[in-house]
């Protein structure tokens, strides 16, 4: 037999041994049930925290911005009406509102106000180009 054709069965062995082997035994992932009675399998790597928070707000002072339009996130509109910010929370919303000592005042006349984030970044119309 020459060189190169023992080195064909060789690779066929190898390829039919390869084929007929028994695929081995995936290890299933580690869980924890989170309730004994529901049995739905939780990834452990979910339980711990991925990015631990460095964030921390910077002191500052209340704001009030008067005079706008408030969109509530309960769908309620409120025309002239004014929002008290303190603390990086709301504190007050509505027709008339007490001024905390020190507030920043915005005049938000013929402006809006509305809950959270809004992000006018849009592909509509432009997809196919």
């Amino acid at each position: 037999m020459s060189h190169r054709s023992s080195a064909v069965v060789l690779m066929g062995i190898a390829v039919a041994g390869c084929a007929s082997a028994r695929p081995a035994a995936v290890a299933p992932v580690p869980t924890v049930d989170s309730a004994p009675a529901a049995r739905t399998p939780v990834p452990v790597s979910a339980l711990r925290p991925q990015y631990p928070s460095t964030y921390a707000r910077q002191p500052s002072a209340p704001v009030v911005i008067r005079n706008a339009t408030i969109l509530t996130a309960a769908g309620e509109e409120l025309p002239r009406a004014s929002i008290v910010f303190a603390d990086g929370k709301v504190v007050a919303v509505g027709d008339s509102v007490t001024v905390p000592e020190g507030a920043v005042v915005i005049d938000g006349t013929g402006n809006f106000v509305t809950p959270g984030i809004i992000d006018d970044h849009s592909h509509l119309g432009v997809y196919a180009a």
